[in-house]
């Protein structure tokens, strides 16, 4: 079952998880530099246009990605604990189907051995359960889902 300290617990997982991301994301762009310096020494012509290019792309890129693993961090930093009966950003919900946590879009998180959907709250299902509480029922994709418990 659910409850505040679970809540606390899964926070601190996707905290941990985007903080490996960043700096897994800064040690990409270290790595690219590094082969930017590699081909700027050893080519010459064409080839070395095109490998600069697509290191300058592939950099890009992973700035990209690290920027918005940087928002969602902040996201999460702004997040209180509190319990509260309707669901909305922040809600951890239980239904009969899945658990979902409506915080950043991270995907399937395993915490203390229950698999967590973290999803952003513009996701269509978190759009399809805010406001209910525990005990009510929703359509999605079909099927009847029952929300069993919120916190």
């Amino acid at each position: 079952m659910l409850n505040i300290d679970y809540k606390r617990l899964l926070i601190k997982e996707v905290k941990q998880n985007l903080y490996d991301k960043i700096e897994g994301f800064k040690k990409m762009l270290t790595d690219i530099e590094e082969a930017s310096e590699g081909e700027e020494k050893n080519s010459s012509g064409d080839k070395y246009e095109t490998g600069i290019e697509m290191l300058k792309q592939e950099g890009e890129k992973i700035s990209n990605q690290l920027l918005e693993t940087k928002k969602m961090l902040e996201v999460m930093d702004r997040m209180g604990i509190s319990n509260n009966e309707k669901i909305g950003f922040g809600s951890v919900v239980m239904t009969s189907d899945k658990t979902f946590f409506i915080s950043v879009s991270l995907g399937k998180l395993l915490v203390n051995g229950q698999e967590v959907l973290c999803i952003s709250g513009v996701a269509p299902i978190a759009h399809a359960i805010k406001g209910k509480i525990a005990g009510e029922k929703f359509n999605f994709n079909n099927a009847e889902v029952e929300i069993l418990q919120v916190v």
